[in-house]
């Protein structure tokens, strides 16, 4: 799940005990959740739904040991999409849904893209569906945040009358929108804070057990790209931390702290450098998150624990990963050796920037930096920016760079103003995640 859009409605803890305590519906609602749809109340709560969708995860996960990785992958994208249709009239339920679709979208694609029921990029033609369904919803949308992506978006899309790849540039532009799409799940459930916690609970357990199965089964299945297959934990890691700021009791913290342990190893196993710097920024969150300095220690404790006793089962995966992190540090090496050749397409992008400095238009850089021919490995096809500053800074010039400085840091600035409800310690996490991020994927990732 976007970073942006479970950050838009979190709410501290006590702002939650408070609300459910008001007595009309009405009254429960804000000005910016005016759109937020009460459960029905022959609806069995939400923590039953969340038990039910971790036991039908539990079961595709046994049938992917069983059969294949792919049969669970696929029956679980299809749980989850029945979840996300029966949010249209549930919130609850369809935020439950739309978390276990986000989480599963990074190794969907790789495995199931070839053929069956998956080959089509489901999810977001459903998003798009809901955006269409919401539209005077999401026009309504006026928090920084929302305004901020609404004009990137339009400067994107107006990159189009000047792109030289009118396809690549309206997918990228229609990736943008899909945000807006799980922006109006999360919206509309923000008045339950249950269904926040078992959103952490539930996509926590889906990858925890979902990365055990894929290591176990590594040897029949094919090899997925790093940087993208981290995406899959790291997604669940970011839920774990919005839920912690809204868990009650000891209990509550206790499980997402063990599912944010097991995660943020499972990250550590993928090997990708970017992600493992996200996730150890989310494991810092939920530390300082914690009240007490004996909490911290025993947090730490467990957490290395955990990790340890994961790590110690995947020995060749560990190598793997420490070897990636020396390879980085290693000064023998080139700096497009450390970077995998990122630093040479970030300068291709910087050059297409100084000669455009408006930009090539949404979509141009691949073509762009091949006509460019700055290296020679980079003349043989048309490469990706693999990062979303210099994509935009070579596409949309200086007005793009600008829209999306503003998004990033929007969330930094307005946890700084809202401080004394304890958002400035979620709003410092997703700027630093998307400043990350952004270095070593395209936008439409985070």
């Amino acid at each position: 799940m976007s970073t942006n859009t479970l950050a838009t409605t979190a709410r501290t803890r006590n702002e939650w005990l408070a609300s459910s305590r008001r007595s009309s519906p009405a009254s429960r609602l804000s000005s910016d959740d005016a759109v937020a749809t009460p459960a029905s109340a022959s609806m069995p709560s939400i923590a039953s739904w969340g038990r039910r969708f971790i036991v039908v995860i539990l079961l595709g996960w046994v049938a992917g040991f069983a059969i294949s990785f792919e049969f669970a992958l696929t029956f679980l994208n299809v749980a989850a999409f029945v979840a996300a249709v029966a949010g249209v009239r549930w919130p609850s339920i369809g935020l439950l849904g739309i978390g276990v679709l986000s989480a599963l979208e990074p190794i969907t694609g790789p495995l199931l893209a070839n053929g069956g029921l998956w080959r089509w990029n489901n999810l977001n033609y459903w998003l798009l569906v809901v955006l269409v369904l919401f539209l005077p919803v999401v026009v309504r949308f006026h928090d920084v945040h929302s305004r901020a992506l609404q004009t990137l978006m339009l400067l994107v899309a107006a990159g189009l009358f000047v792109s030289p790849d009118l396809v690549a540039g309206s997918q990228y532009v229609l990736a943008l929108a899909t945000a807006f799409g799980v922006l109006l799940y999360c919206v509309r459930a923000s008045q339950d804070r249950e269904a926040w916690y078992w959103l952490g609970v539930v996509t926590g357990v889906l990858s925890a057990v979902g990365c055990l199965i894929y290591f176990l089964r590594r040897d029949v299945l094919q090899p997925l790209n790093p940087n993208v297959w981290c995406l899959f934990p790291l997604t669940a890691l970011f839920a774990i931390c919005v839920a912690f700021r809204l868990a009650v009791g000891m209990r509550e913290h206790i499980t997402l702290g063990l599912l944010a342990a097991v995660n943020f190893t499972w990250v550590f196993l993928t090997a990708s450098r970017g992600g493992f710097v996200t996730g150890s920024l989310c494991m810092l969150f939920l530390f300082v998150q914690l009240p007490g300095v004996s909490r911290k220690i025993y947090f730490t404790a467990f957490v290395a624990l955990i990790g340890l006793g994961v790590l110690s089962q995947f020995p060749d995966f560990q190598e793997r990963a420490l070897s990636r992190v020396d390879e980085t540090l290693d000064p023998t090496k080139s700096r497009s050796d450390r970077t995998n050749n990122r630093s040479d397409l970030a300068l291709a992008g910087w050059r297409i920037f100084e000669a455009n400095p408006l930009g090539v238009g949404t979509g141009g850089f691949s073509r762009a930096q091949s006509q460019l021919g700055l290296f020679a490995w980079s003349r043989q096809r048309d490469y990706a920016a693999h990062s979303g500053w210099i994509r935009i800074l070579a596409e949309n010039g200086v007005p793009g760079m600008i829209a999306l400085t503003v998004y990033v840091i929007s969330f930094a600035v307005v946890g700084w103003r809202q401080r004394r409800r304890g958002m400035l310690k979620l709003g410092l996490l997703v700027t630093s995640v998307f400043v990350i991020m952004l270095v070593t994927y395209e936008f439409e990732r985070p």
